[in-house]
């Protein structure tokens, strides 16, 4: 549950936005077998009425030393409602144009006791029990933001996170915040 101060500080926080990065391999390890690696990303945040959604593109070519180049192309897009019980996802990863993994589902908190559940519809229809706490990716942010604006650092802050990018279910974070 958020108080009011802090929600408005944490919310007046986080804005639509647009970013592009252009990607490039600074140095590998000897015997890694990749030369090079180049390509782009693109992330969206958007405030919409009634969530957040976010869509995230990118696509990588990585060369090997035994001449071969691979292309990564990667697609991921969410809608998280604003009080953080709702939650789409899909994930879409292509290997030199051909589609290796496929993840799409839908989560929910209940607002009683904040525990939940995620169902994956691809690649096979499988359920995770979200234990109370869990948090979706805005959420996680705005939580985060939050105790930054509020604590005293530096702290830490575990939290439960899911966020549908892989079929593992619900993980782990943890978030260390420094002095300013």
């Amino acid at each position: 549950a958020w108080s009011g101060a802090a929600d408005s500080a944490a919310r007046t926080r986080l804005a639509s936005h647009r970013a592009l990065y252009e990607m490039t391999l600074d140095r590998s390890h000897s015997g890694s077998g990749i030369n090079g690696v180049s390509g782009e990303m693109a992330v969206e945040w958007l405030r919409a009425c009634d969530s957040w959604t976010f869509q995230h593109q990118s696509t990588m070519t990585v060369a090997f030393a035994a001449g071969e180049t691979v292309e990564l192309s990667t697609t991921a897009t969410s809608w998280e409602s604003f009080d953080g019980r709702h939650y789409r996802f899909s994930l879409r990863n292509l290997t030199d144009g051909e589609q290796s993994e496929r993840i799409e589902g839908t989560a929910a908190i209940d607002g009683r006791d904040r525990t939940g559940q995620a169902e994956l519809t691809s690649p096979k229809p499988q359920r995770f029990v979200l234990p109370a706490g869990t948090l979706f990716p805005v959420a996680h942010t705005r939580e985060v933001l939050r105790r930054a604006i509020s604590g005293k650092p530096p702290t830490m802050f575990q939290a439960v996170v899911f966020d549908g990018m892989g079929d593992d279910g619900p993980m782990a974070a943890t978030t260390t915040i420094g002095a300013e």
